[in-house]
């Protein structure tokens, strides 16, 4: 197999190795303790710990192309990734394609995520079909020009795979700079001499394989069942990335939905507490939720942590990239709610409304990727949401503004007690909708929607990166319509408008971080910007509703409120031009356009 077009490769990619089975490991020893075999010297090396993960997806798309996928983990801290690609060997000599490279984190080498692409893989859907654990003693096989022109390896160890484990016990030969594979051979041939072996054809690999009934036509369908544990489990993910590796068999909506719940419950499910705030607790009926305490209690843990390839969001299809976002979303959501019902404090109240937006934000790019009836019914259960979060929220900041203008001086008696009345009245309304049958009911439908795959889903195969690219064009467009008059004379509704098109195109962006990149941020801050500098002006209008509730807009001390917030509207008018334009210019659109082009 050729590299891909474009891919350069760091490492030679050839191993030439010649694989012996110890049939008396004793006279393996003894060779161990020799320094020298025939003419060459034998070099001692420091014994290594191995620990090895093979990968393959659940179709076995490596396997069927003769190829290989494999995480070393040596001495319980360095990691190699490797692939190894199978050609005709040379006599009992195997000689094999090897890319090679160090794995430090979740970001795999481009190189490797290269070959995947080659054979039609993405990195996400590997997982962990066959572990070995192995010690190995190493020997450099030196000639009489000081050459290395082999390594000598001594393994024992054992190989693991569909609950079923062998031990083994053989040599490995690997050819070093340009050694030949008829040198290789006749090393092999020595070492024959001295140890009682028999050439070994099948690789470790090869030889777990055979623990699956079959494989790979048939392979096992409890270990199929639990793969979205084991990737969890071995490779530190979540069951958001879980749901979008498809099952080797019966690969449901249903079924996809119990094994990212068994995923991303597993560290979860004994502190019961925990599960009210996940989306997948609460998509599950009943019968669903003991099947997954049962898939959570039999599945083994392994004993290794490996760097997982990281989740290639931008080309999944739109439909659910977006729906890992309301998942994500709605996670915070039900967090938040548990915040806002311990304490009802300002603080949580108002980051609850910040996710209520984000959702409703995201929910606003789903149009025409799902069924709009389903889309208009949530888009109504979290307005009703926000409202109820609204008021007192509404009540929190009024305060805050009152305090700020009388400054030293507490806040008169008349407003302090409207403020808590009303504030009070709404935390009473807040409250029983929280906790009413009618809300649990409609998350459960919500967290149903978010959590199984293509549920109510219209068929779409576009691009997370082409359609956040053109929702970003949208949301930039609708922002930059120009306002019907000047600053200082245009409508407290209009001004309101365009903040709230100003939060659209920021929530957009902050909804999908892995797109950020350092050229968002002069974007970003602009629409902060706006959105602070628009705010102050909501703030006069949301202060005369409050006051007009509480019947106290012909109060003197209220007259003083809106009278201070009416001059600080005026203010921040006259000085919108350079917020404006810094919303609008050169560096503004570049930074847009910077974005949109990094996604795609």
């Amino acid at each position: 197999m050729q590299p891909p077009q474009g891919v350069v490769f760091m490492t030679i990619p050839h191993e030439i190795e010649l694989k012996l089975r110890v049939i008396d490991e004793h006279a393996a020893k003894r060779l161990w303790k020799r320094r020298t075999l025939a003419q060459y010297q034998l070099q001692a090396h420091a014994t290594q710990q191995l620990h090895t993960i093979y990968f393959d997806t659940t179709t076995h798309a490596l396997t069927k192309a003769n190829a290989s996928l494999r995480i070393r983990i040596v001495d319980q801290a360095i990691q190699f990734i490797t692939i190894k690609t199978s050609q005709p060997d040379v006599g009992d000599v195997s000689v094999r394609h090897e890319y090679e490279y160090p794995l430090t984190a979740s970001q795999w080498p481009d190189q490797i995520i290269a070959l995947l692409n080659h054979y039609g893989v993405a990195a996400h859907e590997l997982l962990p079909i066959v572990h070995t654990i192995t010690k190995r003693q190493i020997r450099n096989i030196v000639d009489h020009h000081s050459q290395n022109v082999a390594e000598l390896v001594l393994d024992h160890g054992s190989i693991h795979a569909a609950g079923h484990h062998e031990s083994f016990c053989e040599i490995e030969i690997e050819a070093r700079q340009s050694t030949s594979p008829a040198q290789i051979s006749q090393l092999g041939q020595l070492v024959q001499q001295h140890v009682p072996s028999m050439h070994e054809q099948m690789s470790k690999f090869s030889r777990g394989l055979r623990f699956y009934a079959n494989y790979p036509e048939d392979p096992d369908e409890t270990h199929a069942r639990d793969a979205h544990i084991a990737v969890l489990l071995g490779t530190q993910r979540s069951g958001d990335e879980a749901l979008f590796v498809p099952l080797a068999h019966h690969d449901t909506a249903t079924n996809r939905l119990l094994s990212a719940s068994a995923v991303q419950l597993s560290r979860e499910y004994t502190n019961q507490t925990n599960l009210v705030s996940e989306p997948y607790w609460l998509a599950l009926d009943n019968t669903q939720r003991a099947q997954v305490a049962q898939l959570i209690s039999q599945v083994t843990l392994p004993n290794y942590h490996v760097y997982g390839a990281a989740l290639d969001l931008h080309h999944q299809p739109f439909s659910e990239g977006l729906r890992l976002q309301l998942r994500y979303q709605l996670r915070r959501m039900l967090q938040r709610e548990q915040e806002v019902l311990a304490t009802f404090e300002a603080q949580s109240i108002h980051r609850m409304r910040v996710t209520l937006r984000k959702i409703r934000a995201l929910l606003d790019c789903a149009d025409g990727v799902y069924d709009g009836e389903i889309l208009n019914q949530f888009r109504r259960g979290f307005r009703r949401m926000a409202r109820f979060h609204g008021v007192v929220r509404d009540c929190d900041a009024f305060h805050d503004t009152a305090q700020r203008i009388f400054g030293e001086t507490p806040i008169p008696d008349s407003i302090q007690k409207g403020i808590h009345k009303t504030r009070q009245k709404a935390l009473t309304a807040l409250h029983e909708l929280i906790t009413s049958a009618k809300h649990h009911r409609f998350l459960e439908t919500y967290a149903t929607f978010v959590c199984t795959s293509q549920a109510a889903t219209i068929t779409t195969q576009t691009s997370v990166v082409t359609a956040l690219g053109e929702s970003i064009s949208q949301r930039c467009h609708e922002l930059q319509q120009p306002l019907p008059g000047s600053f200082e004379r245009v409508a407290e509704s209009e001004l309101h408008a365009l903040r709230i098109r100003g939060k659209r195109l920021r929530y957009i962006l902050e909804c999908f971080p892995t797109i950020l990149i350092p050229e968002t941020q002069p974007a970003l801050i602009a629409l902060d910007a706006l959105q602070k500098h628009l705010g102050v002006l909501q703030d006069a209008v949301v202060a005369n509703e409050l006051l007009a509730d509480m019947k106290l807009l012909t109060n003197p001390d209220a007259k003083k409120i809106l009278s201070h917030l009416r001059q600080e509207a005026t203010q921040q008018r006259q000085q919108m031009h350079p917020i404006w334009d810094a919303c609008t210019n050169v560096v503004f659109n570049q930074s847009i356009i910077a974005t949109i082009h990094a996604i795609q």
